[in-house]
């Protein structure tokens, strides 16, 4: 996928993931809604491969390695100077990080209260604090 395609990916996860959250389809949603923190992130990072260029190995492997781990993602993004310059600027980004980090590509066989798939929305698309906004300010 390039990086458009991976924004579009993960606009449409946010989207998916507030619909199912509004229809009481709590486990999904908070599913989906760490998917579109994922594709947002994998955004960032198709900016480091360039036409024509064969990208280092290492990166490569790294990102099929890691390709649900946020985490790692943000390490391969080359995010995460910004990401500590923002929690410390911010409680509240702080705060949803915590909440956004914890999530992992195996949330999708649990199941999520009402409570945790809406703390988890509110910090993957919160105006101002939100992690998505940040990651699309970067991406």
């Amino acid at each position: 996928m390039n990086r458009n395609q991976w924004k579009v990916r993960s606009r449409d996860f946010e989207r998916s993931a507030s619909v199912l959250l509004a229809n009481n389809q709590y486990s999904v949603a908070y599913h989906i809604s760490g998917l579109a923190v994922e594709c947002a992130i994998k955004a960032k990072i198709a900016t480091l491969f360039r036409k024509n260029d064969v990208p280092e190995k290492q990166l490569v492997d790294d990102f099929y390695r890691n390709g649900h781990v946020l985490t790692a993602l943000i390490r391969l993004s080359g995010l995460q100077a910004a990401l500590a310059a923002e929690e410390a600027a911010s409680v509240g980004f702080r705060e949803n990080w915590a909440t956004v980090q914890e999530w992992n590509v195996h949330s999708r066989y649990l199941t999520w209260t009402q409570l945790e798939a809406t703390s988890m929305m509110n910090a993957v698309a919160r105006r101002g604090t939100g992690v998505l906004p940040w990651i699309r300010r970067h991406w």
